[in-house]
């Protein structure tokens, strides 16, 4: 599984759905993917906050605190129209449609619509 993939290919299809700006699309979806599957991918995840300039801390966090600095890109869904129960509709279709797809690029495999869910709303405070 590679997190570049299946960022690149969810990011993708939100952008497709909601009209929203693949910057904000990352800024929104990026450290909440990484945060889904962080034990499985932590070799790789250390790396990226190594190169972040704080290898002792969690890569997501310091992916989420970096897009907050970005001017112009948005960091949670509200910002760009996106409620909670099109978010809901979203991770059910993502399951139906292209669950196969996101299990084979992901370190973590989805099991139900509520993976992705919990993945896509996890509040960002949380990570």
């Amino acid at each position: 599984g590679c997190y570049p993939s299946l960022g690149h290919l969810i990011q993708n299809q939100y952008s497709a759905r909601y009209d929203v700006h693949q910057g904000s699309c990352s800024g929104i979806l990026c450290a909440r993917i990484m945060d889904y599957h962080c034990d499985e991918s932590k070799e790789y995840q250390q790396r990226i906050a190594k190169a972040l300039g704080n290898e002792n801390a969690n890569a997501a966090r310091l992916v989420r605190d970096l897009v907050a600095t970005l001017p112009a890109v948005n960091n949670e869904h509200d910002q760009v129209g996106v409620k909670d129960e099109m978010l809901k509709e979203f991770s059910e279709w993502m399951f139906e449609n292209a669950l196969s797809r996101y299990n084979a690029l992901s370190p973590k495999d989805f099991e139900s619509a509520e993976d992705i869910y919990g993945m896509m709303s996890k509040p960002l405070a949380d990570l």
